[in-house]
């Protein structure tokens, strides 16, 4: 059995196909394109290849395939689940559930302490929640990591809300940097 490549892997050799397929910058086409017969025969048994992934993708994501829009939203989707990972480093100590977590205790109690600052419910999770968070050994240090639980909600938030204005924006920031 062959080892295993993983999707970025796949994806940069999909990229280089696509590359070698492609028009050149003068507008024409490649040597490689020009060797490739365009039969309706190939370009339906691709579309049959392609119909199950690219209908996965929209099913588990929600979206609908007939909307440009959402077709969109999930480029950029794939864009950040693939080549938006962390660069060389130690790893995270808290994990994105962990987060998740620490927001939804710190929501319990400030519904039950309404009036208190973040750093008392900081205080009152390490009392309450010893076992959960045992490896924190003062307050100050779990609200930096609320910090970093918060900004996680809004960066998910917006994920969620793309729209053609961060696409735009995001194309504006690209061009720029080139």
């Amino acid at each position: 059995m062959g080892e295993k490549i993983s999707v970025k892997k796949r994806l940069e050799a999909l990229f280089e196909i696509m590359k070698s397929t492609a028009l050149n910058n003068k507008g024409q086409e490649t040597l490689a394109r020009q060797r490739l017969p365009e039969t309706k025969r190939l370009r339906r048994r691709l579309a049959r290849k392609l119909e199950r992934p690219i209908g996965k993708a929209f099913e588990k994501s929600g979206l609908n395939i007939e909307n440009d829009q959402h077709w969109r939203k999930l480029v950029v989707l794939f864009c950040v689940a693939v080549y938006g990972a962390r660069g060389p480093g130690q790893p995270k100590k808290w994990s994105k559930k962990k987060l998740r977590r620490l927001l939804h205790d710190i929501a319990v109690v400030k519904v039950q302490h309404p009036n208190e600052t973040e750093q008392k419910w900081c205080e009152l999770l390490i009392k309450i929640h010893k076992n959960k968070y045992h490896n924190v050994e003062k307050a100050k240090t779990l609200r930096r990591v609320l910090q970093t639980a918060k900004r996680l909600e809004q960066d998910d938030q917006l994920l969620a809300s793309i729209g053609d204005e961060l696409a735009h924006d995001t194309k504006k920031a690209l061009k720029k940097r080139r």
